[in-house]
This record gives structure tokens, C-alpha cells and sequence, in this order.
């Protein structure tokens, strides 16, 4: 991995990471390739706890 320019410098990339997917389309931004394979293992992360704690399903609707 190279070393970049920290991705906090773009909001709108920062609030890609916190929300995922689901803010695709409201929040569209151009990412590179390796910004991309940090919000997909982000969204499996999230996705791990919060399937766990039982929060949200596969689809991303609440369980239960």
C-alpha cells in the first residue's frame, strides 16, 4: 500500500465509509480502486456486528 493523502480531507468520502452502500446513491464520489475495497470491508464489517446484535438483515432492513 502507498502512502496517500489522508481520506479525511473529503466529508463526503468520510460519510461513504460510515454509511456504506446505503448512501450510494444520495452521496455520490468518484474512488479509487483501493478506496473502494476499503468501503466494501467496512460495509462487511458493520454489516458483522450489526447482524450479530441482531440490528439490520442481509438486505439491510431491520430482523426480526
Amino acid at each position: 500500500m502507498t502512502q496517500q493523502e489522508p481520506t479525511d480531507s473529503n466529508p463526503v468520502l468520510r460519510w461513504r465509509y460510515v454509511l456504506g452502500r446505503f448512501a450510494e446513491a444520495k452521496l455520490p464520489c468518484s474512488m479509487t480502486l483501493e478506496q473502494q475495497r476499503m468501503e466494501q470491508a467496512l460495509d462487511f464489517l458493520y454489516g458483522q456486528e450489526y447482524q450479530g446484535r441482531g440490528v439490520r438483515g442481509q438486505s439491510g432492513q431491520p430482523s426480526g
